[in-house]
């Protein structure tokens, strides 16, 4: 499916769907940080994605150069969401820029901490190295169906079946010291792992 065959089905698609989940918020005080860094994982965006009017304005999201990435804009800029491209593996710079860009505006910046390339669930360092750059806590977010279509990809990207019950759940934030040393950083990535983790063990379906 192209990038712009997909703007202009799937979030429509989304949004009559979404008329049929029963919403459950844990936590959404935290989703009114600005501005933060939001860490999700690369398989809740789609859901995700639906939520964005909620949390607008002042929200940008981080995504890849790739041709995934070029999906990714179509459905964020469809939400209404900004974007700002670049990731770990391509375009450093320019993501690094928008990044401090977007928070100069108090924006929060969406970042999937699993990726590029996964493996699904484990957060890559540069988060935790971005939050100490420019000085903003991270926020995470997690997404909890249950009922599902589940597609076959790395990143177990889901949609909620109709009359779903979809939890989402906005963690507390987590701070990390502008002069982190590497050991920190670690110290740091892995709190934000098993706090994501927790977070969708314990969420109630």
């Amino acid at each position: 499916m192209g990038a712009a065959l997909a703007g202009w089905l799937v979030p429509p698609l989304l949004m009559m769907l979404r008329r049929t989940w029963k919403f459950r918020r844990i936590g959404e005080e935290q989703a009114a940080c600005r501005p933060c860094l939001g860490a999700i994982f690369h398989g809740d965006m789609l859901v995700l994605a639906t939520e964005f009017s909620w949390l607008l304005p002042n929200l940008d999201v981080l995504t890849s150069q790739s041709r995934d990435g070029d999906l990714v804009v179509t459905l964020v800029k469809a939400f209404g969401a900004g974007v700002i491209r670049g990731s770990s593996s391509r375009g450093q710079v320019e993501a690094m820029r928008g990044m401090r860009d977007a928070i100069r505006r108090k924006s929060t910046v969406v970042v999937a901490v699993d990726g590029p390339r996964g493996p699904y669930g484990v957060p890559k360092p540069g988060i935790i190295m971005t939050a100490a750059r420019v000085g903003v806590p991270i926020v995470p977010a997690v997404v909890t169906p249950d009922k599902v279509w589940q597609f076959r990809s790395w990143d177990r990207m889901f949609i909620p079946k109709p009359f779903s019950t979809v939890t989402v759940t906005y963690g507390d934030p987590i701070h990390i010291a502008a002069d982190a040393d590497k050991e920190q950083i670690e110290e740091t990535r892995l709190v934000l792992a098993n706090r994501m983790e927790e977070m969708k063990r314990i969420a109630p379906l």
